[in-house]
């Protein structure tokens, strides 16, 4: 009789737990949800919901519009204002964007879904 390789067995039990498991958390509809967020400043977690939401860092909002998968506008916080446009990704999981303080300083925005908002 063969006798199963570790590895086989490995496959088996993840798949038959896989099988069995719950259905994965609701994620982000949209923009609305809850983000792991970066920037040139560090990371946050920002919420949104509709067209407006807050982050953590520096009592941060952020308001604006959605255009199919880009949300742009204005955010203030604690020290400063600018402006952004984020760009949902296809798969609706993550977004890529920018953003330009009031000082003409620009750098690279990102998050990635974290759950519902």
């Amino acid at each position: 009789m063969d006798t199963l390789r570790p590895a086989t067995v490995l496959a088996l039990v993840a798949a038959a737990s896989f099988i069995g498991a719950a259905p994965a958390a609701k994620g982000c509809s949209g923009f609305d949800g809850t983000w792991q967020s970066a920037w040139s400043e560090g990371t946050t977690i920002l919420k949104i919901r509709g067209t407006a939401g807050t982050y953590d860092y520096k009592d941060g909002r952020v308001t604006g519009t959605i255009d199919g998968n880009v949300f742009s506008g204005r955010y203030a916080q604690s020290n400063g204002t600018g402006t952004f446009r984020l760009t949902l990704a296809a798969d609706g999981a993550s977004f890529s964007g920018s953003y330009v303080t009031s000082n003409a300083e620009t750098g690279p925005w990102t998050g990635v879904c974290a759950g519902p908002p």
